[in-house]
């Protein structure tokens, strides 16, 4: 009996293991590639919004790449340059699943200020190197690798450079703005709280509750086989860090990423640096710029005005 029962120990504990380690894989798991006329395509076929034409509306592009924060990595982008008289820049980062493509419905805010405009993939994204995500872990660091890039190739100092970004991408720049006070302004569009957060979300709604039996060695495999930590993987905890102008918006009928993501970021946030806007247009996950650009314009340009950031003056 005694035998019995050490046997049906092992054979459980390593069935524990195995489905860690496969839930290891789903969470790392890159998603596949879509170029720019894939992302054009579905977002016109999906919500009828024509991405495309934002880009016709913008000059020609230079192709650039640059090395991520990990060795061996390169990521790739357009940097869209502005007046040589114009002392400001953008850098941009994208949603999962997606591509630098998606960042177009942000050109427009700052367009009066004529900013050079840094759009690039993510690592295991569109045309850049990588296999692995990393929740904002990383991704936070390659923006700051972005900042880098820009400051290098155009002399800009960090303060005249702002973050923008969605989704995943809103993550990664809230957690680079966290690391870095010297930056212009940080702008997060439909971020999430935490990688734990999004990942457990998004695993009950799969596969059941039932699956939080196996996210602790899920992760003890994420962070031994990435090099990461789920716990820098956080939004939430950086925004403690974070002491630049900063501006988080949210759809309240985004069910992707719930609006209560950003609610706790806001709340763990200095309100001297920023706020959460919860917008209430019927907006899909990260869409809230298309719904109605305008009024998106005008309300970032008011926010940050409002305290006092003279970015393209």
């Amino acid at each position: 009996m005694r035998k019995a029962l050490l046997i049906l120990a092992a054979v459980l504990g390593i069935g524990y293991v195995a489905i860690g380690y496969y839930f290891s894989n789903l969470i790392l798991a890159t998603p596949p590639r879509r170029t720019t006329e894939v992302s054009h395509s579905e977002l016109m076929k999906g919500w009828g919004y024509d991405q495309s034409a934002l880009q016709k509306a913008l000059p020609t592009p230079k192709e650039v790449e640059f090395p991520s924060v990990t060795e061996g990595l390169t990521l790739r982008g357009w940097l869209y340059e502005g007046a040589d008289s114009v002392d400001c820049g953008l850098v941009l980062a994208h949603g999962i699943t997606e591509n630098r493509a998606n960042t177009f419905k942000y050109a427009s805010i700052f367009e009066e200020c004529g900013c050079d405009m840094l759009m690039y993939d993510h690592r295991g994204h569109g045309k850049s190197d990588g296999d692995q995500l990393t929740g904002g872990y990383y991704e936070g660091k390659d923006v700051l690798e972005a900042v880098k890039f820009l400051q290098k190739e155009k002399g800009l100092s960090p303060k005249q450079i702002g973050l923008i970004g969605e989704s995943w991408g809103a993550a990664a720049v809230l957690i680079a703005a966290s690391q870095n006070d010297q930056l212009g302004f940080v702008l997060a569009e439909s971020p999430y709280s935490s990688w734990n957060d999004a990942i457990v979300y998004r695993a009950n709604k799969q596969f059941g509750s039932w699956v939080k039996i196996f996210i602790p060695m899920a992760y003890t495999f994420v962070e031994w086989r990435a090099n990461t930590s789920m716990d820098g993987a956080s939004p939430e905890e950086a925004a403690r860090d974070i002491a630049i102008p900063t501006l988080i918006v949210h759809s309240s009928t985004d069910t992707i990423t719930t609006p209560d993501h950003s609610k706790r970021i806001e709340a763990a946030l200095n309100p001297k640096w920023g706020e959460a806007k919860i917008l209430d247009w019927n907006a899909w996950h990260a869409h809230n710029a298309l719904a109605r650009p305008e009024e998106y314009k005008q309300m970032v340009i008011n926010h940050f005005s409002a305290r006092n950031l003279q970015f393209c003056e």
